[in-house]
């Protein structure tokens, strides 16, 4: 059941549509106040007044009312609207998405596309946090001290790593930044053997879990 304590608001996003009060009250014939109301977090919009909602910011309805921690929704023909994963495999997400995220419009081009994961583990810690989204550009190119999602095979299993890339001219070396983790480096040989492949540098991070200290 929703309360008003699970009511999000509204003010980034009616910004981010360029939409005044009075704009979006005229769009929803409703008075301004109402809206006022909203982006204040004083009101609750009841179902049929949520759904308009979502439909004239471009924003899940389940985020808006808290059951969910991802604000996109996807829409034909809006390449900017990023699916997010718990596991990408040579580029390709892995089983259904847990939401989508929203980048600028101006980043996306026919030679650039994007792709999320939600991080599951620690290792990366103080800088990326179990449960932060990482968006990552694919790419097969990365430059020395980026951050990157990579692919490697250890064990019999294929397994995501987020690491700080590093090569020499025989090697390459994947760094974490929680100190008591070994980095991972390989020869070119070996990089072979353990399918080591570059999903993709971090583009964006994203945040909603409070920081541990």
């Amino acid at each position: 059941m929703r309360s008003d304590d699970d009511w999000r608001g509204l003010p980034k996003y009616a910004k981010h549509e360029k939409l005044t009060q009075k704009q979006l009250a005229k769009k929803l014939n409703v008075d301004q106040t109402t809206i006022s109301a909203y982006e204040k977090g004083r009101g609750l919009p009841n179902s049929d007044m949520l759904i308009k909602l979502s439909k004239e910011l471009h924003i899940s309805a389940d985020y808006l009312i808290g059951l969910s921690d991802f604000p996109g929704i996807p829409e034909i023909g809006t390449p900017n609207y990023i699916p997010i994963y718990r596991s990408v495999l040579d580029g390709i997400g892995q089983g259904e998405p847990l939401g989508y995220e929203v980048i600028p419009i101006s980043a996306v081009s026919k030679d650039r596309s994007f792709i999320g994961i939600q991080i599951q583990d620690d290792s990366m810690f103080p800088l990326y946090l179990p449960g932060d989204i990482i968006l990552v550009e694919k790419s097969a190119r990365i430059r020395k001290g980026m951050y990157g999602l990579f692919t490697i095979e250890l064990d019999g299993h294929r397994e995501n790593v987020l690491r700080q890339y590093f090569s020499t001219p025989s090697e390459i070396i994947l760094r974490a930044t929680k100190i008591d983790i070994e980095p991972l480096i390989f020869t070119h040989a070996e990089c072979k053997r353990h399918c080591v492949s570059l999903v993709g540098p971090v583009f964006q991070l994203i945040r909603r879990t409070e920081l541990p200290y």
